[in-house]
């Protein structure tokens, strides 16, 4: 199959949400845990919120955009 029919079954997924706690809570709730080393099945690590919220335990930094609120 060429490259642009392959291209074409990919997808997007888009995440929206409205939060209102402070900037450091909103950051900390993207917080991947690195404490252990990338074992994400290591009993001391730590799903963080965003996780927790999509059933996953992990997600992949390259591919994600977090839009930091400005106060007016």
């Amino acid at each position: 199959m060429p490259d642009f029919f392959k291209m074409i079954n990919n997808k997007v997924h888009i995440w929206i949400e409205n939060n209102f706690s402070s900037a450091d809570d909103y950051i900390r709730y993207f917080e991947l845990d690195y404490s252990t080393d990338g074992d994400i099945d290591d009993p001391d690590y730590q799903v963080c919120g965003f996780c927790k919220e999509l059933g996953i335990k992990w997600y992949d930094e390259d591919f994600i955009g977090i839009i930091p609120r400005e106060n007016k």
